[in-house]
């Protein structure tokens, strides 16, 4: 789709904000309730990067697809295939005033609306205020996977796109304790989601129905993130860091080594786990407590504290027991966080301990 320079910029800005840190705000303070429902919405609306692919059909009830919000001009974009759009209600489910709609007129085959050009056939393109786009009341949104359904509200959305449900602090943290630009990795520990928070604690519960040990509900866990969570080897090949939250990473059903260890670190929190972050070069990893076997030698003393190796890229990865074509020793690790609102860090090759 042809856009206009102005939106090219949003588009360029907004994505440079999300891939270096995460998703964030990109709307102002809203002045009532009803704008910051938009608002929040429309964050993930806007940018399936961070979503699931029926996020606009369960918000709208139609199939219909967002193409773009022009902040400008404050229009949304939206199409919908012919053969999907009813006259009578496909607009009524998504726009408060009918009258307001713009349809796009044929122009050489293509879709022109004002300044913006859309390259799809058999489609319907149209726009209408953004104050006119219908949020319904208490949304709950599912994702489906083969054995467990994902659910968050609207309200545990807002929370995380605030970073209420995650821990937070500093961007980057540093190999050892003295100040070094050079040595210094993204810190993971900070979007781990909460204890206590309700969407991953709703999910964790479900997935360790009937487990008696601690370590039979890390085992099940981890193996719903080697197996459900596709590796995303375009995130893990973009040029800057990709850092998704908990639910960023459950709606979209993929990530790298950065949003599986985010995940399964927020999934361990709500089993109250003792747990590690390992930063290798150009890897993450979770290292956990417990009495797991020996087989595979993974386990490490750190701080007297005895961890084991839970690699979250390797399907079927059995804790203690799988093994890797590339032994991960703790040698080989460069900092191990202890995550929390006052997060530390520990240097295994200098055995220093230090605070973030």
């Amino acid at each position: 789709m042809k856009k206009k320079t102005t939106l090219v910029l949003f588009i360029i800005i907004a994505a440079v904000a999300f891939v270096f840190v995460c998703k964030n705000l990109f709307f102002k303070t809203a002045e009532n309730d009803e704008e910051s429902r938009r608002n929040v919405i429309l964050n993930y609306l806007s940018d399936p990067m961070y979503t699931h692919e029926d996020f606009c059909k369960q918000l709208t009830g139609t199939d219909a697809e967002l193409e773009m919000y022009d902040l400008d001009s404050g229009l949304l974009y939206f199409s919908i295939e012919k053969e999907k759009f009813d006259k009578e209600t496909t607009f009524k489910k998504l726009t408060k005033n009918k009258n307001h709609i713009e349809i796009a007129k044929t122009e050489e085959g293509r879709l022109a609306l004002g300044s913006y050009i859309l390259y799809k056939k058999n489609h319907i393109f149209f726009r209408f205020p953004v104050n006119d786009f219908i949020i319904p009341k208490q949304l709950t949104f599912n994702i489906y996977y083969p054995e467990y359904t994902y659910s968050i509200t609207e309200k545990e959305l807002e929370d995380y796109l605030k970073n209420r449900s995650v821990y937070g602090g500093e961007l980057r943290i540093f190999k050892s304790s003295e100040y070094s630009r050079s040595t210094y990795s993204f810190n993971h520990g900070a979007m781990v989601s909460i204890q206590g928070e309700p969407s991953v604690k709703r999910l964790v519960d479900k997935i360790t129905k009937g487990c008696k040990t601690k370590e039979e509900r890390v085992q099940k866990v981890l193996t719903f993130v080697t197996n459900e969570i596709q590796y995303d080897d375009d995130e893990a090949n973009y040029s800057v860091e990709v850092l998704k939250r908990a639910n960023e990473v459950l709606m979209t059903k993929k990530s790298d080594c950065s949003g599986k260890t985010i995940l399964f670190a927020s999934m361990l929190e709500q089993l109250d786990v003792d747990y590690r972050l390992a930063y290798l070069k150009n890897h993450i990893c979770v290292l956990v407590a417990g009495n797991f076997p020996k087989v595979n030698s993974y386990n490490y003393i750190i701080n007297e504290g005895k961890f084991y190796l839970a690699e979250t890229t390797t399907k079927d990865f059995i804790i203690g027991e799988t093994l890797l074509d590339n032994n991960i020793t703790l040698n080989s690790m460069e900092v191990i966080q202890k995550v929390g609102k006052s997060s530390m860090l520990y240097n295994p090759k200098i055995k220093v301990e230090y605070r973030l």
